[in-house]
């Protein structure tokens, strides 16, 4: 099922539940309930460096209105701010970023709404230990808001989790075969083969139907899984993997790709230089035509030789609402140019060795990014390549 099918159905089940708690006139909620509480998921506690590590926010609200903000930003920087004790053990790898695209409010109230948090897209644990995670989120939004503020904002209890070493073995035999699967064609779910379907009664159909896109998005959401379980891999078999993902990726308008989710995991490799350094060459290879990807890779590769945050990139609707926010912000997008001019005249130099659509499309990259095929600046320009 699309991203934009399952919106729809979203809006639905929204529209539907906000009637039915009206009709219901019930609650599990008490007075002396929090807002919201943190929780491990599904019970667990105990990982493995380099494990997917994931904890519940937990909301409830006994007041009608209320809807919390389910989005997982599979493809998003995260908006929750999380917390670690102690100081020491682990980095953080990304800022939040609040106000992304919410698409999937739930009404608060009825029964506590769980929402994990994937906690390695914003805290690498460098070393075995046992951490007290604490989370600030604003996805609980007040009765006829679009998106809360930054007032509005809840802090959880603190939950406790203990992350253990994992063997090079282990993890190198984990690295082989999520890379085989992943790198792997992409399996079509398999048609039902059914003689003389159109005599099938409407009901039948619906339900075979129903059959296939819940196949279809189980097998999607197992690849993410396997992407995830890979993208936080510390080792340098992991790390070679993901850039071999991330430069192949081809921008093809394809749902659910895995690749976004390689750059994610980049500031979990425990080599970093390395890891720039791979990605670099992966940036000057000509066989490899250049993406939006591995331009986002290359410069994150390289911030993580700085320092162990990577700096994101998403606009505030309250950036967008205050002038002096917004004249500094178009300010630092107009200077990002200058700062790729390295980058874009290193694939001025590889054209030479490139043809046919290779050097079509890498042509195109930099016409749209302001930089002619002989190096010289030019205005950006839209451009199609064969």
């Amino acid at each position: 099922m699309t991203a934009s099918v399952k919106t729809i159905w979203t809006a639905l089940l929204f529209l539907m539940g906000a009637g039915g708690s009206a009709i219901a006139g019930q609650s599990v909620v008490t007075a002396e309930t929090p807002a919201v509480r943190l929780e491990p998921h599904e019970g667990k506690t105990q990982f493995l460096l380099g494990d997917p590590i994931r904890v519940d926010l937990v909301f409830t609200r006994q007041e009608p209105g209320y809807t919390v903000n389910t989005s997982p930003y599979t493809y998003l920087p995260i908006p929750d701010q999380v917390d670690v004790r102690p100081a020491e053990g682990w980095s953080r790898s990304r800022m939040a970023v609040a106000e992304g695209m919410i698409d999937t409010p739930v009404p608060a109230g009825r029964e506590p709404v769980r929402v994990p948090v994937l906690l390695n897209r914003i805290i690498t644990f460098r070393q075995p230990g046992r951490y007290a995670v604490t989370i600030k989120t604003e996805r609980l939004i007040p009765p006829d808001r679009m998106n809360a503020a930054p007032e509005d904002a809840l802090t959880t209890n603190p939950t406790e989790i203990e992350v253990r070493s994992r063997s090079e073995a282990e993890e190198s035999a984990i690295v082989t075969k999520l890379y085989a699967e992943l790198a792997g064609a992409h399996k079509e779910v398999e048609r039902p083969n059914i003689a003389n379907i159109e005599s099938l009664p409407p009901e039948r159909l619906v339900q075979l139907m129903n059959e296939m896109v819940a196949k279809a998005e189980k097998a999607a959401s197992d690849r993410l899984e396997m992407a995830w379980e890979l993208a936080f891999l510390p080792g340098n078999d992991a790390m070679r993997a993901r850039v071999t993902l991330i430069a192949a990726y081809r921008e093809n308008g394809g749902g659910d790709p895995i690749e976004p989710l390689m750059v994610q995991g980049l500031p979990s490799s425990s080599d970093l230089k390395l890891q720039a350094q791979l990605l670099d060459a992966a940036w000057r290879d000509p066989s490899h035509v250049p993406t939006e990807l591995l331009e986002t890779a290359l410069r994150q590769g390289r911030e993580l030789l700085i320092g162990p945050t990577v700096a994101e990139t998403q606009i505030s609707f309250r950036v967008l609402g205050d002038p002096v926010a917004r004249a500094k912000m178009q300010a630092e997008q107009s200077a990002i140019p200058k700062e790729q001019q390295t980058e874009l005249q290193e694939l001025v130099g590889t054209l030479s060795q490139r043809d046919g659509a290779n050097r079509d499309q890498t042509i195109c990259f930099l016409r749209v990014r302001g930089m002619a095929e002989d190096g010289s600046p030019q205005k950006p320009a839209r451009c199609e390549a064969r």
